[in-house]
C-alpha cells in the first residue's frame, strides 16, 4: 500500500513539474513578443523624430537594448520601393524568441512617417541574423 501512495505521488509531482514549466515557456514567450513590440515602437519613433534613417548616429540600421534579463535586437532597412523602411525586432526571454515586422511609408518632403503594417512574423531568418546582433 505504501508503494503505491509513494507511486501516486511522485507521478504527481512529476505531472506538477511539466505543468510548470510548460506554463513558464508560455510566459517567456508572450514576454519575448512585448519585448520585440517594444523594439518595434523604438525604432518607429526614431524614424519619426529622424526621417532620414538608417543613419550611423541618430538611428542605426541595427542596435540592441536589453530590458532587465530580456534582450531586443533592432534592424532598419531601406527597401527598394522609394520611400519605405522596413523594421525587424527579435525579442529573447530565457532564450524564447520572437519577431516582429513593421513597414513604414516615410515622406521627406512634409516629415510625415505612416504606419503601413505592424505584426508577428516567423523567424526571418539568415537575413536578420547577418546584420548584427
Amino acid at each position: 500500500m505504501t508503494s503505491i501512495v509513494l507511486e501516486v505521488t511522485v507521478a504527481g509531482l512529476v505531472v506538477t513539474r511539466l505543468l510548470s514549466n510548460d506554463m513558464g515557456n508560455k510566459q517567456a514567450s508572450l514576454e519575448a513578443l512585448e519585448i520585440a513590440k517594444s523594439g518595434a515602437e523604438d525604432a518607429i519613433i526614431r524614424v519619426n523624430r529622424y526621417i532620414h534613417c538608417p543613419d550611423s548616429i541618430y538611428c542605426p540600421a541595427v542596435y540592441s537594448m536589453t530590458i532587465d534579463s530580456s534582450e531586443v535586437c533592432i534592424n532598419i532597412e531601406e527597401t527598394v520601393v522609394d520611400q519605405e523602411i522596413r523594421i525587424y525586432s527579435r525579442g529573447v526571454v530565457q532564450g524564447k524568441r520572437r519577431f516582429v515586422e513593421a513597414l513604414l511609408d516615410v515622406i521627406p518632403s512634409d516629415a510625415s512617417v505612416y504606419i503601413k503594417m505592424f505584426k508577428e512574423i516567423e523567424d526571418p531568418g539568415t537575413e536578420f541574423d547577418d546584420n548584427g546582433c
